[in-house]
């Protein structure tokens, strides 16, 4: 028991790895090795956000494809056949009769050309407009690789603080009970009192709720990992139904092994990276200006609000196109029979080819205040543009800085928390020595073992502070390229 309590919390987390590897087999499978980089890719290959991100993009892409090809000149092709009843013509002329044979079948075939010369460069733009919101979704869809890369790294963090926390816990419950079992022999040799049990027994009661918790947090985090590497939250392997929290028992006593809160748990996977100090080389530069330019230069988010300000500007000129005339150049070839633009046909079988070719121009008068009310809303529309994406900079801006003050106080908390060590593991020594010498006792060292186990607890939790906060800050300027 004594060698289990001087454990470091960091052995402590491998021992609890070597327990899942341990029960893995009797499952029937081991748990799969991750590292950051192994969530990342899986996160990025399988992630429904990143493939409907995917889709619309072709989407808008075959939308561009459109709108280029209507610039061209529209030509329709037409074929009919009507059937007509029996009627004969006939006349009289200078005392003679003539009659005509009835047209009972018509047929026709024709070609028909219609091309805008000048529309106001509405389809110009059109196609402009489309080609921007392609690009649009081309950004929107790095917005989500980018974000889902943090999100990632921040599930398998989280997932591992999780594991530690779990580890510290369970060895918290341990001294717990075993700080029970040295009150219940104190009070049954008359040194200790009632009040001295119940409370040792609350803490014990305590230690217990937490730990549960702690495997409860475990468990919803390696959810969210599962989801991001596996594409569906899978409820991680060997998880006991039976497992229930410790019952308050009578001082004194042990609880049953089997209502150990993480009994029977082994978590899917196995987090091959421990936490450590992240290095300045991890950055191109730590200088708050040259983030916030490469932020500015980098976030997809400026280049949206760029793209979103060009798009309101062709908006407004594509509202400006029915303030133009409008000049078309039509044309047509029938081919018929009869063909009506030819006078007493009265051949069945004689087919006609007659053709046009016209300009024509156009300009709607009784549209113009309505036209001239949709530019000036179309103006107003670009010039908010222009202020969201004046907006959207500050924002990144400040983005930028908070994550930059947010690692270097994740930096500066874990300087001063690895500090704490050495006086914990000294307290702990000194009061091995003076139970060794008489004057404090068995509680007095269990409560140093604490104090270490916390110590050692939050300075592994503040490097994973700083791993997440490197993290989102190498999000928040765009530094490292997508994988």
């Amino acid at each position: 028991m004594n060698a289990i309590l001087r454990r470091t919390l960091p052995l402590a987390p491998v021992a609890a790895l070597l327990l899942a590897l341990a029960a893995a087999p009797a499952l029937g499978a081991d748990p799969r090795q991750l590292v950051p980089q192994d969530v990342v890719k899986a996160a990025l290959a399988g992630d429904a956000r990143v493939q409907g991100a995917d889709w619309d993009l072709l989407a808008a892409l075959a939308k561009a494809r459109e709108a280029e090809l209507r610039r061209l000149p529209s030509v329709s092709l037409s074929a009919g056949y009507t059937r007509l009843s029996d009627l004969p013509i006939s006349f009289s002329l200078a005392g003679f009769t003539f009659s005509l044979p009835s047209m009972d079948n018509a047929w026709s075939a024709g070609v028909n050309l219609q091309y805008p010369v000048f529309a106001g460069f509405r389809l110009r733009e059109s196609a402009r407009l489309a080609q921007v919101q392609a690009h649009g979704k081309e950004i929107a869809a790095e917005m989500i690789r980018r974000a889902l890369v943090f999100e990632a790294e921040r599930a398998y963090w989280e997932a591992l603080r999780a594991s530690e926390n779990v580890a510290m816990l369970r060895e918290s419950l341990a001294l717990a009970a075993q700080s029970q079992d040295l009150v219940s022999q104190q009070f049954t040799h008359g040194t200790a009192m009632r009040v001295d049990v119940l409370s040792a027994q609350a803490r014990r009661d305590q230690a217990t709720m937490d730990l549960q918790a702690a495997v409860n947090a475990q468990k919803r985090a390696f959810w969210n990992l599962a989801y991001l590497v596996d594409g569906t939250a899978q409820s991680p392997e060997g998880q006991s139904p039976a497992a229930q929290s410790p019952a308050a028992g009578a001082p004194g006593t042990q609880p049953p092994a089997a209502a150990d809160p993480a009994a029977g748990y082994v978590a899917p996977y196995v987090l091959a990276v421990r936490p450590e100090p992240v290095a300045d080389t991890r950055f191109t530069t730590l200088d708050e200006a040259q983030l916030i330019s490469q932020a500015l230069s980098n976030r997809p988010e400026i280049r949206a609000a760029g793209l979103s300000s060009a798009a309101a500007d062709i908006g407004r000129r594509i509202a400006e196109a029915p303030l133009y005339p409008t000049l078309a150049v039509t044309g047509g070839l029938l081919y018929a029979d009869p063909n009506p633009r030819v006078a007493f046909q009265s051949d069945p079988g004689l087919f006609t080819a007659t053709w046009q070719v016209g300009v024509s121009l156009s300009y709607d008068l009784g549209g113009l205040p309505a036209n001239l009310a949709a530019r000036d809303a179309q103006a107003d529309a670009a010039a908010r543009s222009k202020s969201d994406e004046k907006r959207q900079r500050e924002m990144v801006i400040l983005d930028v800085e908070s994550t930059l003050l947010a690692f270097q106080q994740a930096r500066g908390d874990y300087l001063l928390v690895s500090g704490m060590i050495e006086q914990a593991r000294e307290n702990e020594r000194v009061t091995a020595q003076r139970v060794a010498a008489g004057t404090a006792n068995d509680l007095d060292q269990l409560a140093s073992r604490i104090a270490r186990l916390k110590i050692e607890f939050a300075i592994s939790n503040k490097l994973i502070d700083q791993q997440i906060a490197a993290a989102d800050l190498e999000r928040a300027a765009a530094l490292a390229p997508l994988p």
